[in-house]
């Protein structure tokens, strides 16, 4: 009996010294492995982070799913305890986990502890976003077994950009909502970026216009919005629409040596055929003729238009005069006419019959006239010369 007790009181003995080592997370694993999302490393210089023994200090962050997670470097000969008090920016660690010396290694890198006396790494929970760090902090830690305690401020190192959005109102309108939204990583998308446009409310008599810069894709810097609101027009009467008909202008105009007789300027719907044109009448001066026009009339009126009338002086031609001789006077000759031979009648048969008139004349007569004819043509040619 007194063996088997002995042996249960070794195993009693063994399992409260594991009990006693691990704590939190499970059993203590030699070298702890960890995955992130992101992994921080707090900068060498801890000058404001002291420790009791200055060996003590924060290694490494890293964040998974939005969680928090610290790790601690304890250079104390006693391992610390569930009773060690860890506290990050007033937020104490919801849970957290004792290793013994050895590597820590976080998404493949490794962090080394070591040291002599050996050093511990204690791995504490936080229920803090990335966000929450960005600002300085105060760090504590209370290692319950050893008294070995590690605290100050710090801020967490981040490489990465944070931008502002605000929402403003123009005048003669408001807004309801949120305005501010703050710590927005840089590229986030607008629809990622977990912003709700507050909503405008124009005053009375005006209307809400839209804002000013239009949202972006991706934020990239601090981002104002400006809503805008306008007064509400009031609707004029509808008017019926005015038709003005298109007319072309056709001019007569004319050049020096006339003038135009009529309309010299009328005006033609789009389409109107030439003979519809009254076109004046060309009326050229003295010593000037009209030749014609400059341009040839269309067969339609489609532009407005210009006609010239043209003229031309008459040209003159001056003829030499000749010397005309004097005519002769005229001579008169006398035409002697010799008296007609009196025929004495002789007797007529009674047994001639009487014969039909057939115009005879007297053959002296005949030649009388002849003669004077021949002296007239002679005189009038004697007067030609």
């Amino acid at each position: 009996m007194n063996k088997n007790f002995n042996k249960l009181l070794t195993l009693i003995v063994v399992f409260s010294m594991i009990m006693g080592m691990g704590v939190g997370f499970g059993l203590m694993p030699a070298s702890p492995s960890f995955s992130a999302n992101e992994v921080f490393e707090y900068p060498a210089d801890f000058a404001n982070i002291t420790s009791s023994n200055n060996l003590s200090y924060v290694r490494v962050f890293w964040f998974d799913n939005s969680t928090l997670y610290a790790a601690f470097s304890i250079h104390n000969r006693h391992q610390p305890d569930s009773n060690s008090d860890i506290v990050i920016k007033n937020t104490n660690a919801s849970e957290f986990a004792i290793y013994q010396s050895g590597n820590l290694v976080v998404n493949g890198e490794e962090y080394v502890a070591g040291g002599t006396p050996s050093r511990h790494w204690l791995v504490a929970k936080f229920n803090l976003t990335k966000v929450d760090l960005l600002e300085l902090f105060n760090v504590s830690v209370d290692v319950g077994a050893g008294g070995h305690n590690i605290a100050g401020s710090m801020k967490l190192v981040d490489n990465q950009e944070y931008w502002d959005v605000d929402f403003v109102a123009g005048a003669n309108g408001s807004l309801t909502g949120t305005t501010t939204y703050t710590n927005i990583l840089d590229g986030t998308e607008w629809g990622s970026a977990g912003i709700t446009v507050p909503t405008p409310v124009p005053a009375d008599g005006y209307q809400f216009n839209g804002w000013s810069p239009v949202f972006p894709e991706t934020i990239e810097g601090d981002l104002t919005f400006t809503a805008s609101f306008s007064l509400i027009p009031v609707n004029p009467p509808v008017q019926p629409p005015i038709f003005i008909m298109t007319t072309y202008s056709i001019s007569f105009i004319t050049e020096s040596g006339g003038i135009l007789e009529g309309t010299t300027t009328i005006n033609a719907v789009p389409g109107t055929v030439w003979s519809l044109i009254n076109v004046p009448t060309p009326v050229a001066n003295e010593g000037f003729e009209f030749v014609g026009w400059d341009t040839e009339f269309p067969a339609n009126i489609y532009q407005n238009w210009t006609f010239t009338a043209r003229f031309a002086e008459i040209e003159v031609i001056e003829l030499e005069e000749e010397e005309i001789p004097e005519a002769a006077p005229e001579v008169e000759e006398e035409i002697e006419v010799e008296e007609p031979i009196e025929i004495e009648e002789e007797e007529t048969p009674e047994a001639i019959p009487t014969l039909p008139k057939t115009g005879y004349v007297d053959p002296m007569t005949v030649s009388g006239i002849g003669i004077a004819l021949l002296g007239l043509g002679f005189a009038l040619r004697k007067r030609n010369k």
